[in-house]
């Protein structure tokens, strides 16, 4: 006996499967498709089930015997005829259903509700739901838009269902790319054509391009050289820029350690670059209509305080071990040849340190 629902189409369902069942002398609990779906022509009913195709085809039977067989089952099944009148056969084995106006306008009014007719679950969990993941000193993209859009929608309904939902905003704000832009954005000040009150958005991304540029050896450009003998001068030329950009690259390194290590100085300036992206982007969340705050926002650097203490940790319970100055765990045991690097030689940590 299937109890009183809501959800017509519920019953529909319910009652067309154990119907099915019959008609092919199936177990009680074996699984059968009804293939139920709104009438694609109304003047034949308000839902259809063409499941009898298939299914009889799975049988060795005639779909429309199968649909009649089904049809005869639901004529003296009171829970159908409660919400339905009795159905027909149509074609090769079509089920037509017309509903009961009386079923309709129960579910309409249960419906017309504060909770619009969902029952809330017995049992409330804990919600953890993902949105944005911005980047500092970028602005969002169309992905950051998609998980925000998505998230919120996630995490609303969480919360309309009585859920314990907690919105994360997981910010990315530390690591070697960010050392570079704080590092640029600290040469414009200290030479002056830069202020940190006149910080925008689109500056520090231009700036974190520039950074990214600075830093990157062109290793396919000397490869080209090498490859096509182009000469002395343009190799003179590549290795001129390769020097450079390793030079810029170790300042680079170097101002992350000095950021992970609490200088002061680049603190100051990181945080005035952050307050720029973060401001950017709850403004970005306004316009969308999506709760996402500073009181959701836990960026990579929450951990940074607590990356000492864990490599410290790995290291005097054997799991991690030195390596050519770095600290490593080994994860032969897991059959992956690659060390897992947790803090490299020059005492900076990585992301999966923080991880």
């Amino acid at each position: 006996m299937v109890e009183a629902s809501s959800d017509p189409q519920a019953v529909l369902r319910a009652r067309l499967e154990a119907a099915f069942r019959a008609a092919l002398d199936l177990d009680e609990h074996a699984g059968v498709d009804p293939v139920l779906g709104p009438a694609r022509d109304p003047r034949f009913g308000d839902f259809q089930a063409n499941g009898a195709m298939a299914l009889a085809k799975q049988r060795g039977a005639a779909p429309r015997d199968v649909a009649a067989s089904v049809v005869e089952s639901l004529g003296a099944d009171a829970d159908f005829l409660a919400i339905a009148d009795p159905p027909e056969v149509a074609g090769p084995g079509f089920i037509n259903i017309r509903m009961k106006a009386s079923a309709v306008e129960a579910a309409l009014e249960h419906l017309d509700s504060p909770g619009l007719g969902i029952e809330l679950p017995s049992e409330r969990m804990t919600a953890v739901i993902d949105l944005c993941g911005v980047n500092l000193a970028k602005q969002m993209h169309v992905g950051h838009l998609r998980a925000t859009v998505i998230g919120d929608a996630l995490a609303r309904l969480h919360a309309r269902l009585g859920h314990k939902v907690v919105r994360q905003n997981h910010f990315g704000d530390w690591g070697l790319p960010i050392a570079m832009v704080t590092l640029a954005v600290k040469e414009r000040i200290d030479e002056g054509t830069l202020a940190a009150e006149e910080l925008t958005l689109d500056r520090l991304e231009a700036l974190y391009r520039e950074a990214q540029r600075r830093c990157a050896p062109d290793r396919k450009g000397m490869a080209a050289v090498e490859r096509f003998d182009l000469g002395p001068k343009a190799r003179a030329e590549l290795e001129a820029q390769m020097d450079t950009a390793l030079e810029e690259l170790a300042r680079a390194k170097d101002s992350l350690v000095r950021l992970q290590s609490g200088d002061e100085e680049l603190l100051a300036i990181w945080r005035a670059i952050a307050d720029v992206t973060l401001e950017s982007c709850f403004a970005n969340c306004a316009m969308l209509d999506a709760d996402v705050t500073a009181e959701h926002t836990a960026g990579e650097s929450t951990y940074a305080d607590e990356l000492r203490g864990v490599v410290s940790d790995l290291d005097a319970r054997g799991i991690a071990e030195p390596s050519e100055g770095a600290l490593v765990v080994r994860l032969d045991d897991f059959g992956i040849r690659e060390p897992l690097l947790v803090r490299k030689s020059d005492g900076g940590f990585l992301y999966a340190t923080t991880d």
